[in-house]
């Protein structure tokens, strides 16, 4: 929020879900990999009320499979350092199976609210290549090594990096970004209460 301030950009900091639109409505409600993190029926039904008719909802994510060997480092390490995590056994899965329940969720609560038209889904591939310590700053983004002791992060990202290291020290990482449409509708008196 402050860089985006700093570049003049105007920032309102709030959970998507008790954020008020003050009767403004817009046409683009977009979410980059975070809609997940947003309840899917009071996330839509605020999408609706923020959009213009014909506006769109177009949350999307960007779901990808580590090569095996670096996926099988990062679980060794979960497993030993964070045994009950969720994120144990999900970085040695494909993305997209991850994100199924999360896309059928969202379309499922786009259609409840009775104010999109039927969601669309569309993907792209994609390709982007690491280096060792770019994949490893890229970790550290991701929230998954948040909760741990400084020891305790210093040992899974060691692990994985040795896995990088074995493997030539950078690695092409294959994406395919899912993309979630739905279309408002005109205002009707028809639409659904939120739950």
């Amino acid at each position: 929020a402050e860089f985006a301030r700093s570049a003049g950009v105007t920032v309102e900091v709030s959970t998507f879900e008790t954020w008020n639109p003050a009767g403004r409505l817009f046409d683009l409600v977009v979410s980059s990999a975070a809609w997940h993190w947003i309840d899917p029926l009071a996330g839509a039904h605020k999408a609706a009320d923020s959009l213009a008719a014909g506006g769109w909802l177009t949350p999307f994510w960007h779901t990808y499979e580590l090569p095996a060997q670096v996926g099988n480092a990062y679980q060794r390490a979960m497993r030993r350092v964070a045994p009950h995590s969720v994120m144990t056994s999900w970085f040695g899965r494909e993305k997209r199976s991850v994100y199924a329940k999360v896309f059928d969720k969202v379309d499922d609560a786009v259609i409840r609210t009775g104010q999109f038209q039927q969601p669309s889904r569309w993907h792209t591939d994609w390709q982007a290549t690491y280096t060792r310590e770019e994949w490893l700053d890229r970790m550290l983004t991701q929230g998954t090594l948040d909760d741990m002791s400084a020891d305790d992060r210093l040992d899974v990202l060691g692990q994985v990096g040795d896995a990088i290291d074995e493997i030539g020290g950078q690695f092409a990482l294959n994406y395919t970004t899912v993309v979630i449409e739905a279309q408002r509708v005109a205002r009707s008196a028809n639409a659904l209460a939120p739950l």
